[in-house]
Parts: structure tokens; sequence; C-alpha cells
């Protein structure tokens, strides 16, 4: 049996990141709801608040607020009991506290608090100065996790095969060589039919057979059950024919985490701080995004005769083509060499003439010295002067150049020209759709206020 450790692993990480431990003075309310101020250390930790400007912060803050208000407004319309979020909530949790269990069983044996401490103690002492333990122990937790990733496999395994061996999990082969078989005909059939998106959740809908097909000390599992698990907890299946050596693994896989599962309600994990903390957070995320695609997202979106407009209204100030100047330069190395040749070039019509003597680089090329049609970001100070000239005018000083200096005459000028509208579409869209979000979220946000009290208490944040 294989478990997803680099979904632990992931989680562990994330784990070892969370904020905890600050004074939860009141930083927004609205009505009288609270917001705590470690809600948003979780986000701008309080060891960083003097990182930023006044103005800075009351800015982070203010729009850490305006999601609160969107927040607020979503438990209100009651959206967080859409079946799709209460669907993935219920997923994530179970998938969650199984990865505490994990961490409980595992991961704090061989990765335990003081050798974290340890690692950091070996670093020198100007590195530990400049990175506090509180704020480096999350890059000791995941070097250690890289370094034992092969002990924490095999453990991980081992557990797996002790509580299968424990629970007396139980396959009839039998059993499941039929419905390996159904599920493959299945398959077959829907295939031959040319049925587009063909989900294992469709292909099991097909079997009539629902007999036991493991068994455990406490219960027994059907295709119904796996089913349900695949619906409920959005489990992935090889897409195909699935041989019943593999419907064993995801029986035993599904069934053994069904019991680490229930071992972590017995173990109180549940109710942990941390992963009380890790839900509300990911619930909070999980309804910000779908109470912005509601309310936001939906009103944002353009066809193709709004981009066409929008692109005519800002063609000849945001989507150009860049200038472009035609170049003639003369290179000399040494700086004394360098002035004659600019005062020579000054008196004379024939600056070709004076690059093909002179010029110490681009000798070899059929016009000495010819940089051709340039931008303002080629050859460095050169591209951005050589837009600023006329025409036939030639800059009268030196310009700076690598290992010498650079005297150059433009011989004629493109300005910018309007870009066409399909070379420049996605970044239209982009424009509109950012220029649309920030009115429509301005708005919304507006029509909150009116709806709710909001007020945000800055001075509980504390700078240190």
């Amino acid at each position: 049996m294989k478990c997803g450790f680099n979904n632990l692993l992931f989680f562990l990480i994330i784990l070892s990141t969370l904020n905890c431990g600050h004074n939860d003075t009141t930083l927004i309310k609205i009505n009288s709801h609270t917001v705590p101020v470690s809600r948003f250390y979780q986000i701008v930790p309080a060891e960083d608040l003097s990182l930023f400007t006044s103005i800075e912060l009351e800015k982070r803050v203010t729009v850490f607020a305006h999601d609160e208000l969107m927040l607020f407004d979503a438990h209100k319309i009651k959206l967080h009991k859409d079946q799709s979020i209460t669907e993935q909530m219920e997923s994530f949790k179970w998938n969650s506290l199984i990865e505490a269990y994990l961490q409980k069983t595992i991961v704090d044996s061989l990765i335990p608090e003081n050798a974290l401490l340890h690692a950091y103690a070996n670093l020198s002492p100007r590195f530990r100065d400049a990175h506090p333990y509180s704020k480096y122990r999350a890059r000791l937790f995941e070097l250690a996790l890289a370094e034992n990733k092969d002990a924490l496999q095999n453990a991980l395994y081992n557990l797996m095969e002790r509580t299968a061996i424990k629970y007396s999990v139980a396959v009839n082969d039998s059993a499941l060589t039929y419905f390996s078989k159904l599920y493959n005909d299945n398959f077959r059939g829907l295939y031959a039919q040319n049925v587009p998106d063909i989900s294992p959740n469709l292909v099991l809908k097909g079997i009539n057979d629902d007999r036991v097909i493991v068994k455990t000390k406490y219960r027994a599992y059907s295709k119904s059950w796996l089913q349900e698990e695949i619906r409920g907890r959005r489990i992935e299946i090889p897409y195909g024919i699935i041989n019943p050596d593999i419907f064993r693994n995801i029986f035993k896989t599904l069934i053994v985490e069904d019991i680490f599962y229930q071992l972590a309600y017995k173990m109180n994990l549940d109710k942990s701080p941390l992963f009380i903390n890790k839900v509300e957070n990911y619930q909070r995320s999980l309804l910000l995004s779908r109470y912005k695609s509601k309310k936001i997202y939906d009103y944002i979106s353009a066809n193709e005769d709004s981009l066409i407009e929008y692109y005519h209204r800002h063609k000849d100030t945001r989507y150009l083509s860049p200038s472009k100047s035609e170049i003639c330069e003369i290179f000399i190395k040494d700086s004394l060499r360098a002035v004659e040749i600019l005062n020579l070039a000054r008196n004379s019509n024939n600056f070709s003439g004076l690059a093909k003597k002179y010029t110490e680089r681009f000798r070899d090329q059929k016009r000495p010295g010819y940089l051709g049609f340039i931008t303002a970001e080629q050859y460095g100070g050169i591209g951005k002067i050589a837009q600023n000239l006329r025409a036939g005018e030639m800059y009268k000083q030196l310009i700076p150049s690598g290992d010498g200096f650079s005297i150059i005459k433009s011989f004629s000028f493109i300005p910018p020209e309007p870009k066409d509208f399909e070379s420049v579409k996605s970044t239209v869209a982009q424009n509109f759709s950012d220029e649309r979000y920030t009115m429509v979220r301005d708005s919304l946000v507006t029509a909150l206020k009116e709806k709710y009290r909001l007020k945000i208490y800055f001075d509980n944040l504390v700078v240190k």
C-alpha cells in the first residue's frame, strides 16, 4: 500500500509555519463579529510589521478588512452551506485528520523538536543572529523532512501494513476478480459508445453487483462504499482498464486511511488548536474565493466586442510598439582619443566616413559602426539616448559604453505605433479584467460598508 507522501510533506511544512500564540485583541469589528489580531498575523507576522511604512501597513490591514467584510457577507447569505463547499470541507477535514494522525504517530518520533533545536545550534552565530529560531524553524523542518524522506516512507508503509493486520483487513479474491471484470467490461462498453469524460464514478454506476469485496473486524466494504469514497473524498483512481491487483491496493489503502481517520478522532486530534486553525483557514480561503467568483468575477467577463472597444480606447497609450532610432556609432576605447574623434564628428558632415575610419568595433561589417534600428532596451545607455535624437542629429557627448566610449548619430527615427489587436489580445483581456475587477470590487466593498458596520482598530497592532 502507498499513501500520498508528497501531500503529507506539504501539509507538514504548512503545519509547522502556522502562527500561534499571539495576543488575540480585536483588530476588526463587523457589527458584533470580531476578528482577532492573530488572524492578520497569519498573513503578516508580527515580527515583520516594522518592515512596512505606516501607509503600507494601513493599506495591508484595509485590504484584509475588506476580505473579512466579504467573508462576513458570505456567511450571511449562507454560502458556507452550499453543497459543493460542504463536500470540499468534509474532504479536507478527512484528509487533514489523517495527516494529523500520521504527524503524531510517525513524524514526531522521527523528527523531534530537540533535533531541530540541535540543527539550529550548529548554524553560525552570525546566521542565528539574523534568523531567529521561531522564523527559521519551518526551513529546518523542511530540510529534516527531505533528509528523512526514505525513513518516513518506510515508517508509513510499515504502519499501514501493521494496521491492516491488526484490523484483519481481508480481501475476497473471487469477489475482487469479478468486480474488476465488471468494471473493465463496463469501461469498454462506454468507450465503444464514444462516451465523453468516462470517469471512474461513471463506470462504477453501471455495476449492479454490490457483494462484499473486503472485510475487517468491524465492517464490510463493497462497490457502493468505494463509489462514495471516490465521490465524497475526490479520490483519483487510474483511467481505463484496471487489473485486480490495482483494485486490491486501492481498497486496502482507503480502508487503512479510514481506520487512521477513526483513530485520529479517538485521540481527539480534531479538537487540537492547530487542526481547528487549519480547517478554519481553509474554509475562509474557500469561501472568499467562491464569494469573489459570484460577486466579482462573474461580472467582469468580456466578449470580443468589449475587448476591441477597450483596445481602441487605449491603443495610442498602452499598446504601442517601441520607438526605433537608426544609429551609427563610433566606438573608441581610449578616453583622450575619444574626445578628439568627438570634436571631429561635431564638425563633419560625413559621420559614416568617420565611423568607417575610426570605430573600434563592428569594423568588419559592410557598414562599420552601423547599429541599425535599435530600441531603448538595446545597447544599454545608447538605446535610451538614441530615442531622444531627431533624424540627422548627433549626440554631442561621449557615452560610456563597455570598456570604452561611444559617439552616436541618428539617421532616421520610427515613432511608436499601435500594435494590431490580435497581437496584444491577451494583454488587453488581462488589463480589461484587472480594471473591471478593481471597479466591481470597490463598488461591492462600498455597498457592504453601507450594509454592515465596519471598524478597524489599527492601534491594536504591535509594531516591534
